[in-house]
C-alpha cells in the first residue's frame, strides 16, 4: 500500500507563531489548547490561530506534526482568515469553544467526525451536503451573524442548538432543508432565530424539541417544516414562541405534536399550518394569538 504524501507546514509556506506551535504540540497529545477565558474581542499574538493551521491539523498534520485521534480542541481563540474545509474527508473532530471566527466557515461536501462550535461567534457557516459522523453542536450562546446552511447535510448523531443565537436578519437564519439527522434535534433553552428556520423535507430519527425557542423572523415565515419526517415527537411547548407562520404542511410525526404553553403570534396571517399533516399520537392543546 502506497502512503499518500502529506505536505508539511514548510511545504505550505507557513511559519507557526508561538500560539500556533502550542496548538500543534497539544494536538499531538490530544488535549485542549486554552488561549483565553472566553470569546476574544480582538486578536493578539497570544490568542490568534490562522485557519490554515486548523485545516492542516484536521487533515492529519504530517510526520513532524501528527494529530491525535481526538482531533483539534481549541478554547478562547481568535481564528484568523477563512476556514476552508470544503470537500475534506477526515474522521477527526473540531472542537472550538468560545472562539471568534473572523471570516465565514466553508464546509460544503466535507466529512468530519463531529463539529462543536458551542459558545463561539461566527459570520456564517456553509455546510451544504456535509457529513458529520457523530454530532453537530452549536449551543451555549453560539452566535452566527449570517446564515447557517446545512441543506442536504447528514448528521450521524444529534443536532444540538440549545441556547444558540442565529441572527441572519433578512436571510434564512438556519437552513436545514433536506437535512438528515439520525438522532434528535434540539432548538430549545434560549434558542433564538431572527430569520426563517427551514426544515422542509428533512428527516429526523429522534425528536424535534423547540421548547422555549424563540423564532422571531420578520415577514410570514418563522419555522418551515413542510414534508418533514420526525420519527419521534415534536415539542413546540413550554415557552416556545413564533412571531410568524409555523408550517407543518404534509409533514409526518411518529409521536405527538405538543404545543402546550407555546405562543403563535403571526398577526394577520396563519400562525400554524397543518394541511395534510399526519400525527401518529394525539395533539395536546396550545395557546394561540393568530389564525390557525
Amino acid at each position: 500500500m502506497v502512503e499518500t504524501y502529506r505536505p508539511t507546514l514548510e511545504d505550505l509556506g507557513i511559519e507557526p507563531t508561538e500560539a500556533e506551535q502550542r496548538l500543534l504540540e497539544n494536538c499531538k497529545l490530544g488535549v485542549t489548547s486554552f488561549f483565553g477565558p472566553g470569546v476574544p474581542n480582538e486578536p493578539t499574538h497570544k490568542n490568534t490561530i490562522r485557519a490554515e493551521i486548523i485545516r492542516f491539523l484536521l487533515l492529519g498534520g504530517c510526520e513532524k506534526n501528527p494529530v491525535h485521534a481526538k482531533g483539534v480542541q481549541i478554547f478562547g481563540a481568535w481564528i484568523e482568515s477563512k476556514l476552508n474545509l470544503e470537500a475534506i474527508d477526515t474522521p477527526r473532530e473540531l472542537i472550538a469553544f468560545d472562539c471568534r471566527f473572523s471570516m465565514p466557515i466553508e464546509m460544503r461536501d466535507a466529512r468530519l467526525g463531529s463539529l462543536n462550535l458551542s459558545g463561539s461567534r461566527i459570520a456564517e457557516l456553509s455546510a451544504q451536503c456535509a457529513r458529520f459522523d457523530r454530532n453537530l453542536m452549536l449551543r451555549n450562546k453560539f452566535c452566527a451573524s449570517g446564515t447557517v446552511d446545512l441543506g442536504g447535510a447528514r448528521i450521524g448523531g444529534q443536532l444540538n442548538c440549545d441556547g444558540g443565537q442565529f441572527e441572519a436578519e433578512g436571510n434564512d437564519a438556519l437552513n436545514c432543508h433536506q437535512l438528515v439527522v439520525e438522532e434528535s434535534v434540539f432548538l430549545q433553552n434560549g434558542f433564538r432565530a431572527t430569520g426563517p428556520v427551514d426544515f422542509g423535507s428533512a428527516r429526523i430519527g429522534g425528536q424535534l424539541t423547540c421548547s422555549g425557542g424563540q423564532f422571531e423572523a420578520e415577514g410570514n415565515r418563522a419555522l418551515m417544516c413542510q414534508r418533514l419526517f420526525v420519527a419521534g415527537s415534536v415539542f413546540l411547548s413550554d415557552g416556545f414562541r413564533a412571531a410568524a407562520c409555523v408550517d407543518f404542511g404534509s409533514a409526518r410525526i411518529g409521536g405527538q405534536l405538543n404545543c402546550s404553553g407555546g405562543q403563535f403570534e403571526a398577526k394577520g396571517n396563519q400562525a400554524l399550518t397543518c394541511d395534510q399533516l399526519v400525527v401518529e399520537e394525539s395533539l395536546p392543546p396550545f395557546k394561540r394569538h393568530a389564525l390557525i
